[in-house]
């Protein structure tokens, strides 16, 4: 074997030289990588994970991208950007939207995102932990595809800012000893005792966190995730409502449209699938039970047979429908016939009447999905239907009562805004309102059950509603009374606060809130209806097709 060549010491100075400039290189890279570099792509998460996240509202695909970066808001502006680069993975598209959206909000310099009109009673210049949260999934997932270092530092300048308390200008309520939480509406001035506690808006930025803090190791996020978690278990019976349909936010108290309700449930199964804790779980079988208990199957037999009716109209809004569409799948345990499917459009169908028949010989199954863009999401799974029928509905008999700024005269109501009810010399809130009461034989309170009152009148007017059964009663804000057509004003008792106290109703009092209101109005109570279930106002509606229901769509 020929022997090795010895090495000079040159040669040996020259080696260690290009080995420590090697190695040199080497923990440049990867100091470099570690700026923007993760482990987890968010992208690849499954779509049940990131259900939440294409669950989006229409208007993040109707509306051009120009028009959202005009008008100034970054909710929009980052589910936008989300929603294409997770459908098509074009990063030099991304790219473009990402940095109109850093141009937009000077993000090189500033350290959160902010909104460029006014909100409700929010000032222009308001901020959300939903955008804050959203903007860095983007910005990491298309960085380190493009090894763009200005996303990674930008991103990890809006997290440090967004896990901060929002009178430091961030979005993450600090544990005091009951977990953190997200807030969805923040403002300059802003105090804790002013939060909203928006469920929705908590549970997605939540869920951000979360996934920001995996795939960056990032310990800020991670300690946001677990004090936020911790939050959310403090907070989670607040909005069961006594067992009643979930609330939307605490402050004030606001139950949830069929809508939200539903999109909490994917955020909570979203969780649980990110996580696996069985307290996300939990949550999301709670919401389930509601829709099942309040939008359920019904078996209706009449002379033609046997079917099954669903509605997307029911409590605790009878006059506000489901937004999204429904597939209804049926299968018979006995396999004696085939499946069943029927898909519903929630603007053009609000009932499926005569939706899937039960032809089956023996046990049947159905499960009920809520459709989005594209997005299917299971809502319950049942065995238990729903007995109806098709029994002729009759109008209720009752009687009418008025009070304070309305007068009855001849069958017609006249409310008159300058009544004066309280003592001379004093005023109080029986001065600016006109209460119409009726009674009736009293009526069982089920899950399901409902009463419609027919009104026409020439007035738009704002109104509560309240319900009274042996001294107890209760009230709740409701959408007002239309002008020019006889309204069909549907109410539910689980729309109202401590629903649980009433288990029969015997009178309702309408209240006309007269403050605002400039000259008389007329209007006329014309028939009053107990109803059963859905299906029983499926039928009211179908046998008085010039009624209109009230803010049904």
């Amino acid at each position: 074997m020929k022997a090795l060549k010895p090495i000079s010491i040159l040669e040996k100075i020259k080696l260690m030289i290009n080995k420590r400039f090697l190695l040199s290189i080497i923990a440049l890279i990867t100091l470099l990588l570690s700026n923007y570099s993760y482990s987890i792509d968010v992208m690849e998460k499954s779509d049940d994970a990131l259900k939440q996240y294409l669950w989006s509202s229409s208007e993040f695909n109707k509306l051009p991208f120009s028009e959202i970066i005009e008008r100034g808001d970054p909710l929009q502006a980052s589910w936008y950007v989300w929603n294409k680069y997770k459908r098509n993975k074009d990063t030099k598209e991304a790219s473009l939207y990402l940095d109109n959206i850093i141009e937009k909000w000077d993000l090189n310099r500033e350290d959160k995102l902010t909104y460029k009109y006014s909100y409700n009673d929010l000032a222009e210049g308001w901020w959300s932990s939903m955008d804050m949260t959203l903007l860095p999934l983007v910005l990491i997932s298309v960085g380190e595809k493009t090894a763009n270092k200005e996303y990674l530092t930008i991103a990890n300048k809006l997290i440090s800012q967004a896990v901060k308390s929002p009178i430091e200008g961030g979005s993450l309520w600090p544990d005091e000893g009951d977990g953190c939480w997200f807030s969805e509406y923040s403002w300059q001035g802003m105090t804790k005792d002013q939060e909203y506690y928006v469920m929705n808006g908590h549970l997605f930025s939540l869920t951000s966190i979360k996934l920001l803090a995996d795939a960056l190791n990032n310990a800020e996020a991670k300690a946001a995730y677990e004090c936020g978690l911790k939050g959310t278990k403090a907070m989670a019976a607040s909005f069961l409502n006594d067992g009643n349909w979930p609330l939307y936010m605490l402050y004030p108290e606001t139950i949830n449209p069929p809508h939200y309700l539903i999109f909490e449930a994917i955020q909570f199964a979203g969780l649980y699938d990110i996580t696996g804790d069985a307290f996300y779980a939990a949550q999301r079988e709670n919401r389930s039970a509601a829709l099942a208990k309040y939008y359920p199957i019904y078996n209706v037999k009449n002379t033609d047979g046997e079917f099954k009716f669903f509605s997307a109209l029911g409590p605790p809004h009878p006059y506000l429908h489901d937004i999204f569409d429904n597939e209804i799948i049926c299968t018979d345990l006995n396999k004696t016939s085939s499946l069943s499917r029927i898909i519903g459009e929630a603007k053009n169908n609000r009932f499926f009447y005569k939706a899937i028949t039960s032809n089956a010989q023996g046990d049947e199954k159905c499960s009920v999905y809520s459709k989005y863009l594209g997005v299917t999401f299971k809502l319950y799974e049942t065995q238990n239907f729903i007995s109806a029928d098709d029994n002729i509905l009759n109008p209720l008999p009752h009687s009418i009562e008025t009070l304070f700024d309305a007068k009855e005269k001849n069958g017609a109501i006249i409310i008159d805004p300058s009544i004066r009810s309280s003592p001379e010399g004093q005023v109080s809130y029986i001065d600016t309102e006109g209460r119409i009461k009726l009674s009736f034989e009293s009526q069982e309170l089920t899950d399901n059950s409902m009463i419609a009152i027919e009104i026409v009148s020439d007035t738009r007017l704002p109104i509560m509603v309240t319900y009274i059964y042996e001294e107890k009663q209760i009230t709740r804000y409701f959408v007002p009374i239309e002008k020019d057509q006889t309204s069909l004003l549907v109410i539910s008792h689980v729309g109202f606060e401590n629903a649980n106290l009433l288990s029969k109703v015997s009178s309702i009092t309408i209240t006309i809130l007269t403050d605002k209101l400039t000259h008389n109005a007329n209007m006329r109570v014309k028939n009053l209806y107990s109803l059963k279930n859905q299906y029983d106002l499926f039928k009211l509606l179908s046998e008085n097709k010039s009624e209109m229901l009230m803010a049904a769509d």
